[in-house]
């Protein structure tokens, strides 16, 4: 069977990193806590809101990859799809580079990054075959 994966939100679980980032970078108090959408929803609510969200996203998705966790379940998923035979691909629309990133990291390599520690493509863990994993510029691609 061949199965596909969304990377965003579906394997990489962000939820915790925004809310560092956004203490870091001061747009909300230490105190604060909430969810993501908590976050973008609070930071659309101000001036400019809009580019402090593109700009938390680049350095969340960006130079603070590593950060991101696996959801619950997928392990057990991805190590229950190699037993089964099964063939994974992932698919992200990543761009190649973050909004409002003066780093240029590029997305695409610090996802790929993430998936290699994560034991993506350890043959002794999940063994997805890299040429298995596309970057799509659009959901469109």
């Amino acid at each position: 069977m061949l199965i596909g994966l969304d990377f965003d939100n579906t394997l990489a679980n962000y939820e915790s990193v925004f809310a560092v980032e956004a203490k870091k970078q001061g747009l909300v108090l230490n105190e604060w806590q909430g969810t993501k959408r908590d976050l973008k929803n609070k930071l659309h609510s101000i001036q400019n809101g809009g580019k402090l969200w593109q700009k938390i996203q680049g350095q969340v998705y960006g130079p603070s990859m590593h950060k991101a966790a696996l959801f619950p379940g997928v392990a057990r998923f991805l190590l229950r799809c190699k037993l089964q035979g099964h063939t994974v691909f992932i698919v992200s629309h990543k761009t190649k580079y973050g909004h409002y990133d003066s780093t240029k990291t590029s997305l695409r390599q610090v996802a790929l990054d993430w998936m290699y520690v994560k034991g993506f493509f350890d043959e002794n863990e999940f063994a997805i075959r890299r040429e298995n994993v596309f970057f799509e510029t659009t959901r469109r691609s």
